[in-house]
């Protein structure tokens, strides 16, 4: 829950710095910078591509929380695999979708 709350924190900062403006049509789903900004290249598709990131990151983290809650409620037999320093492990697929869509 630490991590939920603390990479919140900054996706809001990093949301604030961008000021977003997304469009769907159809399949489609752009995203782009409305902030002071968008007018330097050098560090506007950064934070877009942060922004993004971060979205994916806060999202992953707040199902992997919901997933641990399910570990230790439903099935407290299974916690041996993330005992001690294995609990790292859940949050992989949390770091590898911000590295995914950061990217």
């Amino acid at each position: 829950m630490g991590a939920f709350a603390l990479f919140s924190l900054i996706y809001a900062w990093i949301e604030i710095a961008t000021q977003p403006v997304m469009h769907i049509y159809g399949p489609i789903f752009v995203v782009y910078m409305d902030s002071p900004m968008k007018y330097e290249k050098w560090i506007g598709n950064d934070v877009t591509c942060l922004y993004c990131g971060s979205f994916a990151l806060v999202i992953s983290l707040l199902a992997t929380q919901f997933f641990y809650r399910f570990l230790v409620f439903c099935r407290p037999d299974q916690m041996k695999f993330f005992d001690g320093p294995k609990l790292i492990l859940l949050f992989v697929p949390s770091m590898f979708s911000f590295i995914f869509w950061n990217f």
